[in-house]
């Protein structure tokens, strides 16, 4: 399973990681996401991440993806 890691401004409290973990739930190439408001830091585990496709998500939910990196 591929885990990716990404730097995320703009998340602020629960309701943002909450906004952020629902955009995936259904998702068939995400297995689970994990959002820290401290770090502000999103982590995505899956079979066949896309990485571009993650960060666009991201992005479409009025966060800006400051970086990505594998875990």
């Amino acid at each position: 399973m591929k885990t990716m890691i990404f730097k995320v401004e703009g998340i602020k409290c629960g309701g943002c990681a909450g906004k952020i973990k629902g955009a995936f739930e259904g998702s068939q190439e995400v297995n689970s996401v994990e959002v820290s408001v401290d770090d502000k830091e999103v982590t995505v585990m899956g079979e066949k991440l896309s990485g571009m496709g993650i960060k666009k998500s991201i992005e479409e939910l009025g966060f800006e993806v400051l970086s990505m990196k594998k875990a």
